[in-house]
């Protein structure tokens, strides 16, 4: 209330930043093209190596916490933050080395934690704790956009509405199309 946004430079004008993430007002990720990562522990933006040796565009990230952080982005690049160093993450199925991730979001019930990471060509990637795996189903078009609910339950948004609704133990089918009447 009463608050106001402060512009910051966090880093030069030839980079675009995608998305940020925060766990507390003591640390926030950003990520953004040309595999930039910037981190704030409270104060000022400091940069990061991806370890990413394609310095590929980054487009999500999401964690749990300090110490458990993803960032997704083209060319189906996974990688993680464990509190010290990012490391790229293998990934499984048939886009995994081409698709363009877009969207990321994920879950944590006590120790365990759930994620999907969504893209170019339908792509669908689960982490299920320690590894990530092809997830993919349905239709070919992008995904763009992708919320976990819960350990059980997320939703996919991409081309041509497309709406698609995962729960564990079913896999991912089709919601109604969206329309301008609905």
């Amino acid at each position: 209330q009463g608050g106001q946004w402060v512009q910051i430079q966090a880093t030069g004008p030839s980079v675009d930043i995608r998305d940020v993430f925060a766990t507390s007002a003591q640390f926030s990720v950003a990520v953004g093209t040309k595999g930039t990562i910037l981190v704030s522990t409270g104060g000022a933006w400091s940069a990061q190596v991806s370890n990413d040796a394609l310095e590929r565009d980054l487009y999500a990230v999401f964690g749990t916490s300090d110490t458990n952080v993803f960032a997704v982005g083209d060319g189906g690049i996974v990688i993680r933050y464990d509190g010290e160093k990012w490391t790229v993450m293998p990934t499984e199925g048939p886009l995994y080395s081409i698709a363009d991730f877009r969207g990321l979001s994920g879950h944590t019930v006590g120790e365990a934690q759930y994620a999907f990471a969504v893209g170019a060509g339908g792509a669908i990637q689960r982490f299920d704790g320690s590894e990530w795996r092809d997830a993919r189903s349905g239709p070919d078009l992008a995904l763009e956009a992708v919320a976990v609910r819960s350990a059980t339950d997320a939703l996919a948004v991409g081309e041509q509405g497309l709406a698609l609704r995962w729960k564990d133990g079913i896999g991912w089918s089709s919601l109604a199309p969206f329309s301008s009447h609905d």
